[in-house]
């Protein structure tokens, strides 16, 4: 499954972290961000990381209780799939995958 964009539009993406019962809301849990073109759009999910990743800006939201990572995508991606990756400082990785229209 992907989530179909707007190529150049800042994507807002939210997600909590917990440790036991309490939310974490350090910063330094979000360890690296970055995204990879997928050459063969959805079909291949397997690739390395390879491109730029956009500009990101992170934050935490105290009053919802999440981070917010505010991706700044580029219109240089149209017509492309990208896979958005997210490790964290536990080591655990997340991936997003996104269509880019015009």
């Amino acid at each position: 499954m992907s989530n179909r964009v707007n190529a150049g539009q800042t994507v807002p993406l939210k997600f909590k972290l917990m440790a036991g019962q309490n939310y974490i809301s350090d910063l330094s849990a979000v360890l690296y961000l970055e995204s990879a073109n997928l050459p063969d759009c959805l079909r291949d999910r397997s690739g390395p990381p390879i491109d730029e990743r956009g500009s990101s800006t992170v934050h935490y939201d105290s009053v919802e209780n999440q981070f917010v990572i505010n991706w700044k995508t580029n219109k240089r991606w149209a017509n492309t799939c990208r896979r958005f990756i997210l490790t964290l400082n536990d080591g655990s990785t997340h991936m997003l995958y996104f269509e880019f229209v015009k």
